[in-house]
Parts: structure tokens; sequence; C-alpha cells
């Protein structure tokens, strides 16, 4: 199993046809109301033409490019939601909740959606590994429409989510992000056996996407 843009963009289809309703109607209604998630929207946060929301950046050169871009309306299953962080925070909560007492989805369904095949290390759109300071699983999902990126960990054993966003994408916002977990993690969840970026242990197997998996 493997992370796939268009294989979101067919489910999306698929529940449209089933529904009657646009993927947007029904996400808005069955995930975001629910979850209070009132910032929620999508496409480039904002006004048009306005900077009532910060804009997302390219790279070119050595300049930063500011842009309201975002991804066709055609793969917005994958990748055109914009919400602010503490929705953002919210949808992790949901994530973690979900799993032990349920709520918008059966407990069962979303530790589930968490499990990944048997030989396998991605489940339904997250990375799953072993880290000591998540005391057992960690589950990673990031994303990038390459002028935004987000990353999101998720421990259940250690009842901890940590959600970082930047409005630049590439290789450079990556690697900052996983700083900053790394700090974040350091800073809440103090552990002594396990260094956040030990390489003498085997590596991660890569993400879905074929990126190396990060260390956290």
């Amino acid at each position: 199993m493997i992370y796939s843009n268009q294989g979101y963009a067919i489910i999306g289809a698929m529940l449209e046809k089933i529904s009657g309703l646009s993927w947007e109607s029904l996400i808005t209604d069955k995930l975001f109301k629910p979850l209070n998630m009132n910032s929620a929207g999508f496409g480039p946060p904002g006004t048009k033409g306005k900077v009532d929301q910060p804009w997302g950046h390219s790279l070119s050169l050595s300049l930063r490019i500011p842009s309201q871009k975002d991804n066709p309306p055609a793969i917005a299953p994958s990748g055109r939601v914009h919400c602010s962080l503490d929705d953002l925070a919210r949808y992790a909560v949901f994530q973690i909740e979900g799993e032990r007492k349920g709520g918008l989805l059966k407990a069962e369904t979303m530790r589930r959606l968490h499990t990944p095949p048997e030989g396998n290390d991605y489940a339904c759109g997250w990375l799953c590994f072993k880290r000591d300071w998540a005391g057992g699983r960690a589950l990673w999902h990031d994303g990038s429409n390459t002028l935004w990126y987000m990353s999101m960990w998720l421990a259940p054993e250690k009842d901890f989510v940590v959600v970082i966003a930047t409005n630049i994408g590439g290789s450079d916002a990556e690697k900052g992000a996983d700083e900053v977990v790394s700090m974040m993690v350091k800073r809440w969840l103090p552990h002594q056996d396990d260094k956040l970026n030990n390489r003498s242990r085997a590596e991660p197997p890569a993400g879905g996407d074929g990126k190396p998996a990060p260390q956290p």
C-alpha cells in the first residue's frame, strides 16, 4: 500500500456518486462541523488579492515568491483544505481520542484506519513507526501543495499530538518542521533512553510517497 493523490480523488468521486453531494459539502457536514473546525475551507486561505491571511510561497533561485494558488479542484480530496492550526489540532485530537472512545467513527474503525496491513508500514494516510518517546506506536502524515507544508505526528499511547505548518514548501520546510517537532517532543515528552536522531538504530523505511521518513 502506498500514498496516491489519484486514489483519494477517486474515493472522493465515489462518495459524490453515492451521496449525490459534492465532496466539499460532505466533508464540511460530516467532519468540519461536528469537530467545530470553523476556519476550514477549500483552496488558498483568505480573500483573493488581499493579505488578510498568510500567502503560500514558492522558491525561485534565492527569492521567495508569494502566491494565492492551490491544487486543482479535481484532486481536492487529496489536499485542498485550509484551516487554522487550532482546527488542525482538533482534527489530530479527534484521531487520538477516536481510538479510545469512538465518536464520529467507531473506535474499532479508527484503530483499523491507523493499522497498516501485515508486512507494511503504511496505514490509511499514516506512516507507522515504533518510537520510544511515543511509548510504542507513532503515526506520521505530511503534505504539501509546493506552496505550503504541514506535518502531523500522533502518539496514541502518550495521548500526544504535534502539528506543524509553514507557508512554503520544499526540503528546507520539511527539515525545519522536523527540527521543531523534535524540540516539542523533547520539551513535552522528556525521556532518557531514546534519542530522537539516533541513526545507530535501523533507519526507518521510506515514506508512502517514496521520501525518506523523518526521525522524530
